[in-house]
């Protein structure tokens, strides 16, 4: 059985005979509408959804783009220090 924050799975054809009965359900839990078998859609409850929206902005609120012309001296020398060489982007594999 799904715990309380697993979504139940429901097709979109099952949606449309019943829709109330599944936007109650997205109360308790996400409801995941799919189509061919594939994620489509999510229902979810408006605190859940709002949930999610504060936990996006707490991960990446504090993110920003810095060109590379911005960048201090410090960080410039941190980046060549710990960050990927040449040959691990090339490749796309990094090193430990």
């Amino acid at each position: 059985m799904a715990g309380p924050t697993e979504p139940v799975e429901v097709s979109l054809t099952e949606f449309h005979h019943q829709p109330g009965g599944f936007i109650d359900t997205s109360r308790q839990r996400p409801v995941a509408l799919t189509k061919r078998k594939r994620p489509y859609a999510y229902v979810v409850s408006p605190d859940y959804f709002a949930l999610a929206e504060q936990a996006i902005k707490v991960l990446h609120g504090n993110r920003r783009v810095i060109a590379a012309e911005e960048l201090s001296e410090q960080d410039d020398s941190f980046l060549t220090r710990f960050g990927p060489s040449a040959d691990e982007v090339a490749t796309g594999q990094w090193r430990e």
